[in-house]
């Protein structure tokens, strides 16, 4: 929701270099004589000058930078429902960053008790900076910083065909939050949007808001500049449903080398997050299944929901994905209501043979 403050930025005060542009057109207009020239009168200068003001005005306010429902929107990986749209669209008070490399605010921010979606907007001070939101890596394709970007050459390449000369790179962290993911894309003005996804720790998820102590590492060309921090509290949108299964239900995947102990689920108003605590028990087999395949979900009549809000990769990491000390798997779908059951199944094969549909089994919740 814009402010008064936001139209005073947007129409800004007139600089003086404007102003005496303006007298001069004013003080040289033809003084009136009998002849016929007609002179234009001193307030239809002022009406073209203001309307000169409020035409730029209105282009700019006509350049649509990316926010957090378009990147999800984009992404293969994700979708949104009506009521996920709703909490986007709610209004978040800006917080602005104060630093010397760009003008930076985050802008829209959602915590479903699960996960955060953050956006922030990067108007970098130095026209001939190009903003990225992780460590530059040599050679790393110009899409892995931004998902519209080239696959077929490195953000180098194409920040520099772009005009740019430097790589700025401004990565966020904080404590509250771990498995971060990012995307990004350079907007129409050249201000650049940063979106990122991060689910909350444990102790942080469900609770009535949630402040996050943000600190952001901003780096040129790979070389670490500085460090700016942030504090800002975002309340829950909407309320959570959870459902776990039956105690005693578990299976063990023979391919992918690990058996599952029980599931949860995590409806929130984003998405349904589904939660699979595991033990590895075939390391072999484990290393060799889950750079490759992830698992199937389904619903209880066997069809695959669609994927949820959070742009999930939908893979084990025993060490990355933790709660306490038990490791999980985590993904996200979209259900209208909490299922009464959740199928899981794995794949056989291996990536040389190709994979098949492997075995299958039922989780029922309550």
């Amino acid at each position: 929701m814009k402010t008064g403050a936001d139209f005073k930025n947007i129409f800004p005060k007139a600089d003086e270099g404007f102003r005496h542009a303006i007298d001069d057109a004013l003080s040289g207009l033809p003084a009136e004589r009998g002849s016929r020239v007609f002179p234009v009168p001193r307030m239809a200068i002022a009406v073209m000058a203001a309307l000169i003001l409020l035409t730029s005005a209105a282009v700019a306010l006509t350049v649509h930078r990316l926010n957090i429902q378009d990147f999800t929107q984009r992404s293969p990986w994700a979708n949104l429902t009506d009521t996920a749209k709703h909490f986007l669209a709610t209004d978040f008070p800006d917080v602005a960053i104060d630093n010397r490399y760009a003008d930076m605010a985050v802008t829209e921010a959602v915590y479903d008790g699960m996960a955060v979606y953050l956006l922030l907007e990067v108007m970098p001070k130095d026209e001939t900076a190009f903003v990225i939101p992780s460590h530059l890596f040599e050679n790393n394709h110009a899409s892995s910083y931004g998902s519209s970007y080239p696959t077929d050459m490195t953000v180098q390449q194409y920040a520099n065909q772009l005009g740019y000369h430097d790589i700025m790179t401004i990565q966020a962290s904080n404590a509250e939050t771990t498995g971060r993911y990012f995307d990004s894309a350079r907007n129409e003005d050249g201000s650049f949007s940063l979106m990122i996804w991060a689910l909350v720790k444990p102790e942080f998820q469900n609770i009535p808001e949630l402040t996050l102590n943000m600190t952001f590492f901003v780096e040129t060309n790979g070389s670490t500049t500085d460090e700016l921090t942030a504090a800002f509290t975002i309340p829950l949108a909407g309320s959570i449903e959870t459902a776990a299964s039956r105690a005693g239900e578990s299976v063990t995947f023979e391919h992918a080398g690990v058996q599952i102990k029980a599931i949860r689920i995590v409806r929130t108003p984003m998405a349904s997050y589904i939660i699979a605590d595991y033990d590895v028990v075939n390391q072999t087999n484990y290393r060799a299944y889950f750079p490759n395949r992830s698992f199937r979900i389904l619903d209880e009549n066997g069809c695959e929901p669609p994927k949820g809000a959070y742009p999930l990769s939908l893979r084990f990491d025993e060490d990355y994905y933790r709660m306490d000390s038990q490791p999980f798997y985590i993904t996200n779908r979209l259900f209208d209501e909490m299922p009464a059951a959740i199928m899981i199944g794995e794949y056989a094969g291996n990536r040389e043979d190709g994979w098949t549909d492997g075995e299958t089994y039922t989780f029922h919740l309550e």
